[in-house]
């Protein structure tokens, strides 16, 4: 077989790549997964097929009743006391109503950890197109078992298998991309599902609902001193820009030299409440620049030892910190 594509197999790249965005970014939930489609997944893997399945709206219920389900099939019980969250769960479920408090209390610390247990449905797409693409394009045998899980793909969310019962979530009924299809929305949710649960994204970056739910034009400088991540730091500085920081923040002019600025941003007080310090260990130092080219303005944050333009401008030049190029618009 030739490891080269032909120009005929070439060709239908962006075909598979267009059917497998739109199944990844589906929010129609007309069609439900039945139980006959899942029977015909788990032969393919070699098991037994479920005697149950549960629908349910988000995979924040689809986890809180997978870890129910869980522990009732694993028989466990614990003194600890259950949510009232995992007791809505619990009612979506076969299991006898007079086991419920053992039930629901042996799953209580268990939500977070069945979120890595699930098949992802329609957000398989992205490694589903490879095989779609072998399969039918370049004609590699052996690969029809996965047949059942990409016609799952395309009308199921997220999922659990377990001994006697699958868990099934509905598909978003929003998803938001940017231009280059990046989860991406502003002062809304990116991705939202029926029973209000959802994230908020920013160019693929997830971003703190406190960010998600203002439109940006209303992101405040003083967040710059709360946050620690580093790409969370950068996408603030790059869509405040150096206006709105400056008039935002405390901050002293270190170094002016022709179109450039070197300022450094204190540590303030906010609110009247404690100084920042031990939020920010360092001062932050920003260098404006225009590009002769582009005349565009640029933000770019370097080290907090650097005293002068010049110097601050040939750093960003050696360094791969994601942290330092951002266009202000």
């Amino acid at each position: 077989m030739s490891k080269e594509l032909t120009p005929e197999q070439e060709a239908k790249i962006p075909e598979h790549r267009d059917k497998w965005l739109e199944i990844g970014l589906s929010t129609d939930n007309t069609v439900k997964p039945d139980l006959d489609l899942f029977t015909r997944v788990y032969k393919e893997g070699g098991y037994k097929p479920p005697e149950h399945i549960i629908h349910v709206p988000s995979p924040l219920m689809g986890a809180r009743v997978a870890s129910v389900w869980g522990a009732y099939e694993d028989n466990e019980s614990s003194n600890a006391p259950y949510e009232e969250e995992l007791e809505a769960a619990f009612d979506l479920l076969p299991i006898p109503k007079g086991q419920k408090n053992k039930i629901v209390s042996a799953a209580s610390g268990n939500v977070s950890n069945v979120l890595y247990k699930c098949g992802y449905g329609s957000h398989d797409a992205g490694w589903l197109v490879l095989y779609d693409f072998y399969m039918n394009v370049i004609k590699v045998k052996g690969l029809e078992p996965l047949l059942p899980l990409m016609e799952l793909a395309r009308v199921s969310g997220w999922w659990w298998p377990y001994e006697n019962a699958v868990i099934v979530c509905e598909k978003p009924i929003a998803i938001h991309v940017d231009e280059e299809y990046r989860i991406h929305a502003n002062g809304m949710m990116a991705v939202e599902y029926s029973d209000g649960f959802g994230g908020y994204a920013w160019h693929d970056t997830k971003i703190p609902a406190k960010w998600g739910k203002v439109h940006s034009e209303r992101w405040e400088p003083t967040w710059l001193l709360e946050e620690e991540n580093a790409e969370l730091k950068r996408i603030l500085i790059g869509e405040l820009g150096y206006a709105r920081i400056m008039a935002g923040l405390d901050s002293t002019l270190i170094h002016k030299e022709d179109d450039m600025e070197l300022v450094q941003v204190n540590n303030v007080e906010m609110d009247g409440t404690a100084g920042m310090a031990g939020i920010d260990i360092e001062d932050m130092r920003l260098l404006k620049v225009r590009c002769p080219s582009t005349e565009a303005t640029y933000v770019l944050r370097v080290p907090p030892k650097m005293d002068n333009c010049e110097s601050a401008r040939r750093w960003t030049l050696h360094t791969d910190d994601t942290t330092k190029i951002i266009q202000e618009t």
